[in-house]
């Protein structure tokens, strides 16, 4: 019996030693929990005491504090690149759950559009990310909706949907830094992404068609100005054809003209030599004129005798 029991004492002193060296360890992560902390080259903390904020933060390296109540530490992670997605969520699988009450929102022109939109930033000053900011993520959310929805307000749907999605997005992030900076909140807007931009489902199908309608607008008139570019030169080309033959028209005309100008002059010139002469001349032309290929006799009348002209084959 008493070797029994010599037994059972002797397990029982093993198993409190070891107890023992139980709690001195973990009283050693405890001290050293309490007392030290690390951090990396991406870490900044900010040490409270009693409630009391640090003037700077502390950076990488190894490092002590007092126990909480005394002293508290908040680490955070500067270098990292955060997101906030406005009209969507992402799921397990990399796609994306749209989220339309959030999505939609109203252009200056009182159309509504669907945006999905993601925002990008990383933290500058770490205190006033701390301390100004509480529920970080939501707020930054709520920051950036604000801004988004001031930004579309004042511009066109179709600006928005096609022409100027990137301008808008610029004007987006420039918005949102204000605000972050103005509510001093610790925050650098790395980037303002519109990942899509559609019109409501609802009106979707009409907008397809309006947008149809003008891309068929914009071949008609590519057409008419090919056929314009085309045609002009021909035209061109054809009136200053018509206007050269009527200059050598005119000009045909003027000298048969001054010819029969020359012509008459001429014969003027014999009439007053020779009235009576010229004025027979011309009267037996006429004739011969008016009556081609014709045998022609003469007779002058009041004459005593028959005086004859033969006309035959005169030419």
């Amino acid at each position: 019996m008493s070797e029994i029991k010599e037994i059972k004492t002797g397990s029982s002193t093993g198993a409190f030693f070891f107890l023992a060296i139980l709690v001195i360890i973990a009283g050693i992560f405890l001290f050293k929990a309490s007392f030290f902390y690390q951090l990396e080259s991406y870490e900044k903390a900010v040490v409270f005491t009693l409630g009391k904020v640090g003037e700077d933060p502390i950076g990488e390296g190894f490092h002590g504090r007092l126990p909480w109540p005394i002293q508290e530490v908040e680490i955070v992670n500067t270098e990292k690149d955060r997101r906030i997605q406005i009209g969507f969520r992402s799921d397990v699988n990399g796609g994306r759950i749209h989220k339309p009450k959030q999505a939609s929102m109203l252009t200056r022109d009182a159309n509504i559009v669907d945006l999905e939109v993601e925002v990008n930033y990383t933290i500058s000053d770490v205190v006033n990310y701390i301390i100004k900011m509480h529920e970080q993520e939501e707020t930054m959310r709520d920051i950036s909706e604000s801004a988004l929805n001031s930004v579309i307000g004042l511009h066109h749907v179709q600006e928005v949907l096609t022409s100027q999605k990137a301008e808008i997005a610029n004007e987006v992030k420039m918005k949102l830094q204000g605000l972050v900076d103005e509510y001093e909140l610790g925050l650098n807007v790395s980037r303002v992404q519109f990942l899509k931009v559609l019109n409501p489902e609802e009106v979707r199908a009409a907008y397809e068609g309006v947008e149809s309608a003008k891309q068929d607008s914009v071949i008609s008139v590519e057409k008419a100005l090919a056929y314009e570019n085309r045609e002009i030169p021909s035209a061109r080309a054809d009136s200053i054809d018509w206007v050269k033959s009527a200059e050598g028209f005119a000009l045909a005309r003027v000298a048969e003209a001054e010819g029969n100008v020359a012509e008459f002059n001429a014969l003027y010139g014999k009439y007053k030599r020779g009235k009576k002469v010229m004025r027979k001349r011309l009267y037996l032309e006429t004739l011969e004129t008016v009556l081609p290929n014709k045998k022609k006799i003469i007779m002058e009348s009041g004459a005593s005798h028959v005086n004859l002209l033969h006309l035959g084959g005169v030419k």
